[in-house]
């Protein structure tokens, strides 16, 4: 239910237009200033939707940002950035080999230049909260070479924790080569 007023209300605004379509069939039966003014009320209810919806940033949405600010603190070379989303006892494996997060950057500076990664979008993301813990399914294309004409796509699964306000990454299995649809 939160998700449809607050990520996609799509299926309130079905409801509302359909709301509209009886209240205007009611009109037409009718032509009364009450029945009319009774047609304002899906239109302003859509409005406080919309309004709801851009102003409210959920769990998950937060998440998801926080994930496409570090794919493109990567894919800018800013990876000094990265550590403000990583807990104090993240974790990731890389190659089999634990990366903590005092060395990310260096990581993440190493990878990208070997690479030659100049692009990286996420696809197919799915976050599953529960209390203070998330986990993410996301699917990522990674450009690199000369002008980032070579591709590949990477599955990562993550785990957030929520400290205060903030969604932190505190675990990052090993990357898997690959596409998920």
């Amino acid at each position: 239910m939160r998700e449809t007023f607050f990520e996609n209300p799509l299926w309130a605004y079905v409801v509302l237009g359909l709301a509209a379509v009886v209240l205007l069939a009611v009109f037409l039966e009718r032509r009364t200033p009450r029945r009319a003014a009774l047609l304002l009320v899906p239109v302003v209810l859509a409005g406080l939707t919309f309004l709801v919806e851009r102003v409210v940033l959920t769990d998950r949405e937060k998440i998801v940002r926080a994930a496409e600010d570090i794919a493109h603190a990567v894919e800018t070379g800013r990876t000094e950035e990265i550590p403000r989303y990583l807990d104090g006892k993240f974790v990731a494996r890389l190659r089999g080999l634990p990366v903590i997060k005092p060395a990310v950057v260096a990581v993440c500076r190493s990878e990208t230049s070997a690479w030659g990664i100049v692009g990286v979008s996420l696809h197919n993301v799915q976050v599953q909260v529960t209390g203070m813990q998330a986990k993410m399914h996301v699917n990522s294309i990674i450009s690199f070479g000369e002008g980032g004409r070579q591709r590949t796509g990477i599955i990562w699964d993550v785990l957030w924790i929520k400290r205060g306000e903030e969604w932190l990454v505190l675990e990052v299995s090993e990357p898997r080569p690959g596409l998920e649809l």
